[in-house]
């Protein structure tokens, strides 16, 4: 990477006064100038500098002893240091300290850095679905998003607060569900069988063969019961059957 120094000596001429120079000389000069500036990366309105107030040396031995000056420019404003990693500090014409401009970074990727999670994400899925596992966890807009291998992606807050469940395909087959939901058919409804179970808007519709619909919250909950609606004959005759 060059240096501060060696960027200095390509631009040494240029603290040459301008009566010293003819008015094409002149122009020749601050065009190199220009040219040599832009291609080192500083923006091409500003002038590259050897000769700045030493507050910015003194600020820049305190703050950043580690990191290399690639130079210093002026808009005739300010002075800006660019220094090594991308880094830019503005100083104002005496040499005091104005903001410091960071590179952009992108966006990390957190479905490969999310390793741990607050074990209360455990407890609740080894709870509600002892038999799923987790398939990815992601964390976005402070909050953990749990995706088990049944499809299931359930949310988390920041301490491991359970918040709410998403499908991302509705229609899917659901594989695994609260372990609550068990242990109430197993109570109520022992002889019966689950016919088909699907999660929609919080909520799990537990279709049995008996034809009953149990409707459970997201956590198991019995909620309340739906018959399935049965025809029964009219009698017509007015006799009833006698």
């Amino acid at each position: 990477m060059m240096s501060f120094a060696m960027i200095a000596s390509l631009f040494l001429f240029t603290s040459c006064k301008k009566e010293d120079m003819d008015d094409d000389e002149y122009e020749d000069v601050m065009a190199a100038d220009t040219m040599m500036a832009v291609a080192l990366g500083f923006r091409s309105s500003d002038t590259l500098v050897t000769d700045y107030p030493l507050l910015i040396d003194g600020y820049l031995a305190a703050n950043y002893p580690d990191t290399e000056l690639l130079g210093v420019t002026s808009d005739g404003a300010a002075y800006e240091a660019e220094l090594a990693g991308g880094i830019t500090l503005f100083f104002d014409l005496t040499g005091n300290f104005l903001m410091e401009e960071l590179p952009e970074m992108e966006e990390a990727d957190t479905d490969s850095i999310i390793t741990e999670w607050p074990a209360a994400i455990d407890d609740y899925i080894a709870l509600n679905y002892p038999s799923d596992t987790i398939e990815e966890v992601d964390f976005e807009d402070g909050a953990y998003e749990i995706a088990l291998l049944s499809g299931i992606e359930l949310i988390f807050d920041m301490d491991g607060y359970f918040l709410e469940v998403e499908l991302d395909n509705n229609d899917e087959e659901l594989t695994e569900w609260p372990a609550a939901i068990d242990v109430y058919l197993a109570l109520n409804y022992p002889d019966a069988q689950i016919a088909a179970i699907e999660l929609d808007e919080g909520e799990y519709e537990v279709e049995l063969d008996t034809g009953e619909e149990l409707l459970f919250d997201i956590d198991g909950n019995f909620l309340e019961a739906e018959l399935e609606a049965i025809d029964i004959p009219v009698d017509t005759t007015g006799t009833n059957g006698n």
